[in-house]
């Protein structure tokens, strides 16, 4: 009985974690490209959080079974539908900008 307690308590939190990586690659893999753009944070954000809400509702309906209240798994990734984009955005342009910076010259 104490075993189902565990599972149905870290489900959600594992689903959390699993969700904001999922949320974050899309968002990362298009800031990180090196044309300039005025929406393309606003592209990333929003296919980042579709591809959270999709990863969520299929990771919601696969745990439904092994969790007492799968409201619980949903919420975690809604939460994370949302907040993963943002990791991957301030990710990717950080790691643009580590790489157009220039190498000092050595001197002879």
């Amino acid at each position: 009985m104490h075993n189902a307690y565990v599972a149905s308590d870290l489900l959600p939190a594992i689903a959390f974690w699993f969700v904001v990586v999922l949320a974050a690659l899309p968002a990362f893999s298009i800031m990180r490209q090196s044309k300039r753009g005025r929406a393309r944070s606003a592209i990333a954000y929003l296919a980042g959080f579709f591809f959270g809400l999709v990863a969520t509702i299929g990771l919601s309906l696969a745990l439904a079974t092994w969790v007492s209240t799968p409201l619980a798994v949903f919420n975690a990734g809604a939460a994370a539908a949302f907040l993963g984009p943002f990791t991957g955005i301030v990710h990717g342009k950080l790691r643009r900008a580590m790489r157009r910076r220039p190498q000092p010259r050595p001197e002879s």
